[in-house]
């Protein structure tokens, strides 16, 4: 009886024990706006705004409406976010501890604003929704603060104040107050009102006058709120951080430019930013300083010079940061311009034409190739069609394929590129004269995101790209129809001194 007993214990510890060392994990989100999309759910330590990351992290696909679930064992108690196409999803990074049963609702940007925490764990969270209701972030904010009301840089930071003083309150007056949520949420507001303050400077010109150039406020208070962002190590670690450095560097740039003249100034000014970061000590800070500066790299391609400047600073890069993870993930996203450069095999890729033949890039071997990214929804693509045209005609009997590929989203709006390209469509009347647009046409099903040419890291357009007549990239950012000429009659003599 005594051994039956002992045994029984035995069990009823080993049961204990085990349930105990289950530590299953649930979160799962309704996100509208994401029908049958893959998503990742990352620690906010290891994932950076629009770059690639190093690790890979579990993944759900969300359903027609929107929802995914994940399910963990011995998850890791911290800040996550979903991330889609390397970008977070969430208006909040989410904390999560073992044992959760978390459940995340956000309506989708086209919806009113909305954003709810249930679930087993989710009375930590609910912190976020009093917080979300004190700013929703509405269409008609962001219309608002892109608008020309303001008089001055100071009404506008007022008006910013007026929507973020409530919030530190109420975080202040919370019962997490000095616990690890508070502290984070705290960090989340301060990022995103600094980026609402150096946004307006980047672009208060633009909309006040058109013009677009820095705005630098003659108040010296309403500059001053940098002194109280609290930078430091943890600091990095947040939703909004590498868009803040992004902004932060280019105040500095700019302010440096602005105190000298004399300075020469380049289409995103990447070489006085890898300057400013090099002459600082390395810090977590100073590194993402470095990795924001990634996403200027598609616009900076336009500028003489960038890919010289790329290789003097990735030279230093070895001594440069403070993390040898950050030092990788620059490296990591890094690479993938420099297989842009001048010289380098030109990308091929496989697209539709207008009835759904299959067409490659090097199928056009032997000829000069201009390439335009385009799409009908974008307004400074269809103002350069009549340039365009004329370039058409011009070289019609030239070894050049112009080759035409439009960025877009998905079936309805590729019926309507196709009406486009015909010349059929009320819309192309204006600017094709009722007559089919000429040159060679491909489509780009989910715009910037298609698969085929995901490797000429393109995120505007119009953008052109100039191959030559071996396959080889001679500028992955080429200038424009009206400015092209040049280029292309160097490559047609060249190609005429090898016959």
């Amino acid at each position: 009886m005594k051994t039956e007993f002992i045994k029984l214990l035995l069990i009823c510890i080993l049961v204990i024990s085990c349930q105990e060392e289950n530590q299953t994990t649930y979160f799962s989100a309704k996100l509208p706006s994401l029908n049958n999309k893959n998503l990742e759910l990352v620690p906010v330590n290891s994932y950076y705004t629009g770059l690639k990351r190093l690790e890979k992290f579990p993944v759900a696909k969300t359903d027609s409406t929107g929802f995914l679930s994940f399910e963990m064992e011995n998850l890791d108690a911290g800040f996550y976010q979903l991330i889609y196409n390397n970008y977070p999803m969430l208006n909040y990074d989410i904390y999560l501890e073992p044992k959760d049963s978390i459940v995340v609702e956000q309506s989708s940007w086209q919806d009113k604003p909305s954003f709810k925490v249930t679930g087993n764990g989710a009375e930590k969270l609910h912190y976020l929704e009093t917080d979300f209701q004190l700013f929703e972030g509405t269409n008609a904010f962001y219309k608002k603060i892109k608008s020309d009301e303001f008089h001055s840089a100071m009404d506008f930071k007022k008006f910013i104040d007026s929507i973020f003083k409530p919030r530190f309150k109420k975080l202040a007056q919370s019962k997490n107050s000095d616990t690890q949520l508070d502290i984070h949420l705290k960090k989340h507001l301060e990022i995103q009102r600094a980026n609402f303050l150096l946004q307006h400077l980047e672009y208060r010109n633009y909309y006040m006058q058109n013009e677009f150039n820095y705005h630098f406020p003659k108040e010296e208070d309403y500059i001053s709120f940098l002194d109280s962002v609290n930078i430091n190590d943890d600091f990095t670690n947040a939703k909004y951080t590498l868009e803040f450095a992004q902004n932060y560097l280019t105040y500095i740039t700019e302010k440096e430019i602005f105190e000298n003249p004399d300075l020469e100034k380049k289409v995103e000014n990447l070489n006085l930013k890898w300057d400013f970061i090099s002459h600082k000590a390395p810090t977590q800070w100073n590194d993402l300083l470095a990795l924001s500066t990634i996403k200027d790299f598609s616009f900076a391609m336009l500028e003489d010079g960038f890919f010289e400047d790329l290789s003097n600073f990735r030279k230093q890069t070895d001594s440069l940061f403070f993390d040898e993870e950050n030092q990788k993930l620059f490296k990591l996203n890094a690479e993938p311009f420099l297989k842009l450069a001048p010289g380098e095999p030109a990308p091929d890729f496989a697209l539709p034409d207008a009835v759904g033949k299959i067409h490659r890039l090097s199928d056009f071997k032997g000829k000069v190739v201009y390439i335009d990214f385009w799409g009908t929804w974008c307004g400074p693509c269809i103002a350069e069609i009549p340039a365009t045209l004329a370039l058409h005609k011009k070289y019609k009997d030239e070894d050049v394929v112009f080759l035409n590929v439009a960025l877009e989203s998905g079936e309805k709006e590729i019926e309507e590129w196709r009406s486009f390209i015909s010349g059929d469509s009320p819309y192309a009347e204006k600017v094709l004269e009722g007559k089919p647009y000429t040159g060679v046409h491909l489509v780009a099903e989910n715009q910037f995101r298609n698969e085929e040419i995901k490797d000429y890291l393109i995120n505007f357009a119009p953008t052109y790209v100039l191959v030559d007549q071996e396959g080889n990239l001679v500028n992955a950012r080429a200038p424009r129809p009206k400015q092209i000429e040049d280029e292309l009659n160097l490559l047609l003599e060249k190609m005429k001194g090898y016959e």
